[in-house]
Formats: structure tokens, C-alpha cells, sequence
């Protein structure tokens, strides 16, 4: 008679000794009363944990089988070596690991990982708070590889967050030029005050004030601040550099030392003049409109009329016309002219061309021409004529002055292209146009005849005495000059008690002003030349500059 035997395997083993090796679920049928030895065989990994049903413990199972019997091996899977994580932090931050295990927000904290287990650390500051670095099983400042081969211990650190930076700093350098403070945000410089530089928190908002002194006018800022205001405000950035320019009512620009002749003119930023020594001879000269040291610019005799721009100063000896650069170099002779031929006064427009007349005498009479040159030709824009000295330029015409055969005196204007020339103004007989300016809407000129300064509006109409009130006779009005609508000349006495000195109208007649007098024979009155700031003339040999 036969009885079975039911083996089973939990796990990754298997069971010997019941005839082939048994793995999973076996059936075997053995006679009754046979001896079976059994023996459980666990798989790499796998450690054999007992025996159920008709074995038990965990060793080998020796069975008689008298009747049908069954039996479980079971085997479990071996645990690994671990190996225990230790993680301390110090300050503010936490650690979390990859795989997890480690969420260490406090001091210290630790888990345990299987052996060759690589665990990543994590780094995280606290708001406000920086990671300062690891320490132990890891160093630098890269999140932390730790392969679990044994205990191992981290220490993460964190830093408190850095002070801030000090303040960016602003300098601020305040140079004063003339009688003139400046103050405000810890400046107090001039008038004696030396408080000139301050260094503040860059963005500091910082107002400063110009005040003139007495007979002195602020003329304005530049370098950090701009323009004629006398409150001057701005963010401080950086070095930041201003000047504040103060120029006196009346200033003497050039003073008489005897070698000083009247021709003058003015560009931009200088005033030239002539000079005449034993030991240099003719010569041109120049001076800041704001003062200083006279430059010498070049040679030459200057008995005529002088212009200019800021790139070449032009001069007339009365028979030919010069120029120089204005930075100074050798004079060029840019049109020529001969015993018995002249040049009257020198006006240039915008685009740098040079207009003139020039006037002869021969077996026919008197004679002249009106001259423009541009790029030293020199082309007749009206020929043939009788012209006085007087000459002026806008955009689109050249005014100048002219005789009939019987000395009647016209003022007229021809297209700066040339062409036919009409007629403005008659001024009638023995009307000498010495002195012209063209002005915005306005032609101003002189009658040297009678002293008259009168002005004329472009669009036509009659002209308007200016000078009435201050031209008697025995006085001179030569030349004039004009700015904004503004007329300005001089007045030269030569005997008596009239008043003699610069003066000024509006072209309608209205606000006639006395610049600057002088009484009795008072006769040393030279130019005017003005620009938008002030008006320089020649009084007793010196050159001076007064403030509009």
C-alpha cells in the first residue's frame, strides 16, 4: 500500500531528498512505512526560516511515512548589511535625502541605509540665511554623494546672511568762476567760502544755488548741472563736476596799453581785435569772451573792418581782405585789391561765404561792386555801382548801401545768389550807410552823414529813427550792431557838452537805454559788437564787455 507526500517551497529555495529536487509545489507517492530524509536548500539571497505541517525547526526533516503527510519549506530573503547616516546642521537650514530617510530641520538626525547604498544630500538655508558649506563625509558647497559602506556623518553649515554693503558713495566738486557763491547740500563755495567738494550716498538728491555778487550776473551751469537757473538739482552718481560762471556787469577784456587799434569782432567764444608794436608790427589778436589771457593769433594790419566765426577771423588794410584760422597759423590774402581800391565792412553768413563791396576810381568815375565769396571765389552779385561800406547778411539776402551821381543815399538788398537789387529805403542826399545789421524781422543801419541809427522792417514800410535822443551835433554814429530786435551802437562827441557812449532801442523806437556815457569831448568810442549776453565796445583804448 502507498501513502503521498505533499511538499511545498515559500520562497527562493528548494527541498531535496524527495527524489528530484522540488521547487514550488511536489506530489510524491512512497510505500507505506519508508524513511525520507529532507533537506531545505536556500538560493543566493535567501536564508531557509523553518519548516510547517509534518516538519518543523530548521533543520533537515526525517520523516516515516505511514499515511499521506505534507510539509512547507519557507525562506526568506536575507536583510541587508545596514549602515547608519548621521546628519547635523548647524544654524538655520534643514538636509533631506535622496533616497528618503534624512529631513533634518533641527541639529542632528540620522537613518539607516543599506550597505553600498549612495545617498544624496540636499542643502536648504533658511530664509534670509546662506549655506556656508559641508564638513565630514563631504565637503564644498555642491549638493553631498554619500555611498553607505559604513557609518558615516555629515555636517551641513549655515551662514547669517551677509551685512549689506556700505552705501555707493557720490562726489560732488563745485568749481566757482567770478564774483559768485554756490551753496546747499554742504556746499558753501566762493565769496570766500572753501566748503567746495562734499561726498554724500549716491542717490542723495542734492539742490544748489548760485548767488552773483553786487555788479556781477550768474551766467549759468555746466559740467553736471545746465542752463541759466540759479537752483541747480540732481541725483548724486558717481564724481559729479559743475561749474557755476559768474561774470561782472562791466568787465575790461583787453585794457589800453597803447598798442591797441578799434577794428574787432566776435565768434562764439572770443572777442578779436588788432594790435600794433614797434617790435611785432601789425597783428591780430584774440580774447576770451569770458576773460583772460589775449592769444596771439597772426600777423597783419588791421586799419579796416574785421569778422568772424569760429573758424576763421577776416580783416581788411582798406585796400584787400585777410583771414587766419582762429586757433592762430599764418594770415592768407583772400582778395586783393590795389592803390586807389577799396574795401568797405565784411559781413558772413551761415554757410561761411564772405560779403563785401569793394570801390575804385578811373577816368569814368567812381565805381564799385557787391561781393560774395565762398571757398576764396569771389563772385559780383551786383556790379558797376556806387556802394557805400555798409553791408549785412540773413538767409536769403545781402543788404548794402549805395550812391546815386548826385550822392543820394539808398539802402538796398539784392538775393545772396544775385541778380537785380531793389531799393528799401531812400535816405536822401549826402545819406552815407556806414554801419548795416539784419536782425529777425529788421534791417538797422547808420547815416554817417547825419549820425542818424535807424531801423526798417524787412517787409517794407518806413524806417524809424533810434537815435534821436542822444545824436546832436558835433556827434559820430559809425557802426551798429543788433541782436533779438535789439539795435546798439556808440556815439562819439567831439567838442562841447553832449552826452557820448553806447546805447540801445528796440527796432519800433521804444526803451531807449544808455549803456555806458561819458561827457564832453569824450570822443573814444569804438564798435559795437553784441551777442545774446552782452555788448563789447572800445572805450579809452580798452576793450571792455557789459552785460546786456
Amino acid at each position: 500500500m502507498q501513502v503521498a507526500l505533499d511538499l511545498q517551497t515559500a520562497g527562493n529555495g528548494m527541498v531535496r531528498g524527495a527524489g528530484a529536487d522540488c521547487r514550488g509545489n511536489c506530489h510524491v507517492m512512497y510505500n507505506t512505512g519508508a524513511a525520507v530524509h529532507l533537506e531545505a536548500v536556500s538560493d543566493s539571497g535567501y536564508a531557509f526560516t523553518g519548516w510547517s505541517g509534518a516538519c518543523s525547526g530548521s533543520s533537515a526533516c526525517d520523516l516515516t511515512l505511514s499515511a499521506n503527510a505534507s510539509a512547507v519549506a519557507t525562506f526568506n530573503v536575507i536583510p541587508p548589511k545596514m549602515h547608519r547616516l548621521t546628519v547635523a546642521v548647524d544654524n538655520s537650514g534643514s538636509v533631506t535625502s535622496q533616497p528618503g530617510g534624512i529631513n533634518c530641520p533641527g541639529s542632528r538626525c540620522s537613518a539607516d541605509f543599506g550597505e553600498g547604498t549612495t545617498v544624496m544630500l540636499t542643502a536648504a538655508p533658511a530664509s534670509g540665511w546662506v549655506f556656508g558649506g559641508w564638513s565630514g563625509a563631504c565637503s564644498g558647497m555642491s549638493d553631498c554623494s554619500v555611498k553607505m559602506d559604513a557609518d558615516a556623518s555629515v555636517r551641513a553649515t549655515f551662514n547669517p546672511p551677509p551685512p549689506p554693503p556700505p552705501p555707493a558713495k557720490a562726489h560732488i566738486i563745485v568749481t566757482v568762476e567770478g564774483n559768485g557763491q554756490v551753496s546747499g547740500s554742504g556746499i558753501n563755495c566762493g565769496f570766500g567760502s572753501t566748503a567746495c567738494d562734499v561726498t554724500v550716498n549716491a542717490g542723495t538728491n542734492v539742490s544748489l544755488t548760485a548767488t552773483p555778487g553786487g555788479q556781477v550776473r550768474f551766467m549759468g551751469w555746466s559740467g553736471a548741472c545746465s542752463g541759466g537757473g540759479a537752483t541747480c538739482s540732481f541725483a548724486a552718481n558717481g564724481e559729479m563736476r559743475l561749474t557755476a560762471k559768474f561774470w561782472d556787469v562791466l568787465t575790461t577784456l583787453v585794457a589800453n596799453d597803447g598798442t591797441n587799434r578799434t577794428p574787432f569782432a566776435i565768434n562764439s567764444t572770443d572777442v578779436f581785435y588788432a594790435r600794433y608794436t614797434s617790435a611785432d608790427g601789425g597783428s591780430i589778436w584774440a580774447v576770451s569772451k569770458s576773460g583772460g589771457q589775449p592769444r596771439r593769433v597772426a600777423s597783419g594790419n588791421a586799419f579796416g573792418n574785421m569778422t568772424a566765426d569760429d573758424g576763421y577771423v577776416y580783416w581788411t588794410d582798406n585796400a584787400s581782405v585777410y583771414s587766419a584760422p582762429v586757433g592762430g597759423g599764418s594770415a592768407s590774402q583772400i582778395f586783393s585789391g590795389s592803390q586807389g581800391i577799396g574795401v568797405g565792412r565784411l559781413a558772413l553768413d551761415a554757410d561761411g561765404a564772405l560779403y563785401f563791396s569793394n570801390y575804385y576810381y578811373d577816368s569814368t568815375g567812381y565805381h564799385g561792386n557787391v561781393n560774395r565769396m565762398q571757398d576764396r571765389v569771389t563772385t559780383a552779385l551786383v556790379a558797376n555801382i556806387r556802394p557805400t561800406s555798409g553791408i549785412a547778411v540773413d538767409d536769403k539776402y545781402v543788404y548794402f548801401g549805395a550812391t546815386d551821381t548826385n550822392l543820394n543815399g539808398f539802402l538796398q538788398r539784392v538775393l545772396k545768389t544775385g541778380g537785380t537789387a531793389d531799393t528799401m529805403n531812400a535816405c536822401g542826399q549826402y545819406c552815407d550807410i556806414s554801419g548795416i545789421k539784419a536782425d529777425g524781422a529788421w534791417v538797422f543801419f547808420t547815416n554817417l552823414q547825419h549820425s542818424d541809427v535807424f531801423s526798417i522792417p524787412k517787409s517794407g514800410g518806413r524806417p524809424t529813427l533810434l537815435s534821436a535822443r542822444n545824436v546832436s551835433a558835433g556827434s559820430t554814429v559809425d557802426d551798429l550792431d543788433a541782436n533779438d530786435g535789439v539795435a546798439f551802437w556808440v556815439t562819439s562827441r567831439s567838442w562841447g557838452e553832449s552826452v557820448s557812449g553806447v546805447f540801445s532801442a528796440a527796432a519800433d523806437g521804444s526803451n531807449w537805454t544808455m549803456l555806458d556815457s561819458g561827457a564832453g569831448a569824450d570822443n573814444d568810442w569804438h564798435g559795437p559788437r553784441v551777442d545774446s549776453t552782452a555788448v563789447y565796445y572800445w572805450h579809452a583804448g580798452s576793450l571792455l564787455r557789459r552785460l546786456k
